[in-house]
């Protein structure tokens, strides 16, 4: 307790705050002895998820600065930009990349219009799994572009699709199991492909 003659820095309950602050701020004390085998392999996995976690926030980042040089929100507006960001993001596998990267094929506004490209993009997206809360709108806009590509071009964009999820499946050091039970080989697609998710089939 704090009386009026004793400063507050005096007092044991801010020495004990302060102290606790700096044991956690504080490295922590590795122990001299070889970790045991169960506990190695539990700290591997723990730091791969970590890095797992920090890489997909660094790709919502870069996303989302790809949308405001796209919008020219914060930032001038330069289509370019916006694309290169897209289009490495989407190499990587990160799904809302691929969708914007498709949504800047439909668009069009650097000259680069082609419904072919944001189909497959788009598609490809679907079938590696975007977010559940965009899954809806990414559909819909799936079908607006296949609409405007006609049943005849839908093959070919398919086809295309298939490229792009062997190639960012490729990638991968072993692919997720998400990933495990679509066929990613040209082999399970002749003619039309049939991927999982798409709209129009019956």
């Amino acid at each position: 307790m704090l009386t009026s003659c004793q400063p507050f820095f005096m007092s044991p309950g801010i020495w004990m705050a302060l102290g606790l602050m700096l044991l956690a701020a504080a490295p922590p004390v590795l122990a001299a002895c070889e970790p045991s085998d169960s506990l190695h392999g539990r700290g591997a996995k723990v730091l791969a998820e970590s890095d797992r976690e920090r890489d997909l926030d660094t790709k919502e980042a870069i996303n989302r600065l790809g949308i405001q040089y796209a919008r020219g929100r914060g930032v001038a507006k330069d289509y370019k930009i916006a694309l290169r960001m897209f289009r490495q993001l989407a190499l990587d596998g990160y799904t809302p990349g691929m969708v914007n990267l498709g949504t800047l094929y439909e668009m069009g506004p650097i000259g680069l219009r082609n419904h072919r490209r944001a189909y497959a993009w788009i598609r490809a997206a679907l079938v590696l799994g975007v977010p559940k809360e965009d899954y809806d709108a990414t559909l819909f806009k799936l079908g607006m572009i296949a609409g405007k590509l006609g049943a005849a071009k839908v093959s070919g964009a398919e086809r295309l699709a298939v490229s792009i999820v062997e190639n960012v499946t490729s990638h991968f050091e072993s692919p997720p199991e998400q990933y495990a039970d679509i066929p990613l080989t040209r082999e399970s697609y002749p003619g039309t492909c049939s991927l999982p998710l798409l709209a129009h089939e019956s």
